[in-house]
């Protein structure tokens, strides 16, 4: 059992992890070299500024209403916000920081003590500036254009985490790099494309988090990306498919989960599922204790506010094994 002065450290306000012989989960962010030329808030040891408690991170997007990240954040149970919004091409720094929600996302982070991710999309999904084909993600200024961007944002934010995501989205010409097999890159491609990054982080140094992981398909387009986080988040893991979850070809360092209250939703515009329900992934934690923390997507266009309220209601969780034995 948790002591009392342990209890009264982590706080009563947050999840009580209870169970017999059992060590907390604590978060390390990998410390690396760092751009001494962007966010001077940003300290050597990123382990030293996380909570003391599982990382447990809550998707959100800046153009929600933050009364969703309320209801999340006010179950104690996440540690850790992703506050994503798009590729700077497609919103400029200027409509990010006139936003009405950011200051109100910020706040409630603040106030309940959860440690803000500032995440953006690796590639324009609308407006393009010249990164149309193949060719034009192989220059290594890009990703350090990207790179130091997202520290400089978050800096002005007052925030000390970053992370990119490298999948193509909108009407980006580059989303078929994202398929299967018949999408999979030439050597020559591969090796232009992975020593752009390389060279980039050489200089600029890593993301804190990036996502997706690698794709189980040789000289993938994620393969390669994958390279500009410290630490991986899954997307592969995100549907409650056992093959999926035991296929060990992409490896990651979070847990990643789509979250919804059905089970099955056969109406959804993400498809049917299944999904992980909010008490199940806390519960089923031998898919993700082992790990360096969890992620929780909870879905698009309505369904967040949904899983929001049911994470709000929930209290305490109970280990159903001892983190350390999980293998």
């Amino acid at each position: 059992m948790l002591t009392k002065q342990i209890q009264r450290k982590i706080g009563l306000a947050i999840i009580i992890i209870i169970c017999s012989g059992v060590t907390p989960i604590l978060c390390s962010v990998e410390s690396g070299k760092q751009d001494t030329s962007t966010t001077k808030s940003r300290g050597n040891d990123l382990s030293s500024q996380v909570p003391n408690r599982p990382m447990i991170i809550w998707w959100a997007r800046l153009e929600d209403s933050p009364e969703i990240l309320r209801l999340a954040i006010s179950s104690g149970i996440f540690s850790h916000v992703m506050l994503r919004s798009f590729h700077e091409y497609d919103r400029p720094p200027k409509a990010i920081f006139s936003h009405p929600n950011l200051k109100k996302v910020l706040k409630l982070c603040r106030e309940r003590g959860v440690k803000v991710i500032w995440c953006r999309f690796l590639y324009p999904g609308y407006k393009f500036r010249g990164i149309t084909t193949f060719e034009d993600i192989c220059n290594p200024v890009y990703y350090i254009d990207r790179i130091r961007q997202l520290r400089k944002e978050a800096g002005l934010m007052g925030v000390d985490l970053v992370c990119l995501n490298a999948e193509p989205y909108g009407k980006s010409p580059l989303k078929p790099l994202k398929g299967r097999t018949e999408y999979k890159l030439t050597p020559v491609q591969y090796e232009a494309l992975s020593n752009a990054i390389q060279t980039a982080i050489r200089i600029a140094g890593k993301a804190d988090f990036v996502m997706p992981e690698r794709s189980s398909y040789p000289r993938h387009l994620y393969t390669a990306t994958c390279a500009l986080g410290k630490l991986i988040i899954s997307e592969g893991t995100f549907r409650d498919v056992a093959w999926k979850l035991k296929d060990k070809r992409r490896p990651a360092d979070i847990f990643g989960a789509y979250v919804n209250v059905m089970k099955h939703d056969p109406n959804y515009i993400d498809g049917p599922g299944p999904f992980f329900l909010p008490m199940e992934i806390l519960t089923r934690q031998e898919l993700w204790a082992h790990k360096k923390g969890l992620f929780i997507f909870p879905g698009i266009r309505g369904k967040q506010i949904l899983v929001a309220r049911q994470f709000a209601q929930i209290r305490e969780i109970y280990p159903v094994r001892d983190s350390n034995s999980i293998k």
